[in-house]
């Protein structure tokens, strides 16, 4: 499935932000990003991207789960 414009973007933040730091940004770093009104605009994004197959839940323990990449979009890096 395809994404949408504002999925497109976010997905390009975790992207970047994985890069960056080593880890996913939570729902919260990302309703902050696109100064969104609360956390849970965050997690509707993050479903929608697990719903569509470009990210994946792992379940750690009864209430704890995490998150990996499953499509990787591909990165430009700069030639110098």
């Amino acid at each position: 499935m395809r994404l949408t414009k504002k999925q497109d973007l976010v997905y390009s933040y975790m992207q970047d932000y994985f890069l960056e730091n080593h880890r996913l940004p939570t729902c919260a770093q990302i309703a902050y990003r696109f100064q969104y009104s609360s956390a849970n605009a965050g997690q509707t994004h993050i479903n929608a991207l697990e719903r569509k197959g470009y990210l994946v839940r792992l379940h750690i323990s009864n209430n704890k789960s995490v998150y990996r990449f499953a499509k990787l979009k591909p990165i430009l890096i700069p030639s110098s």
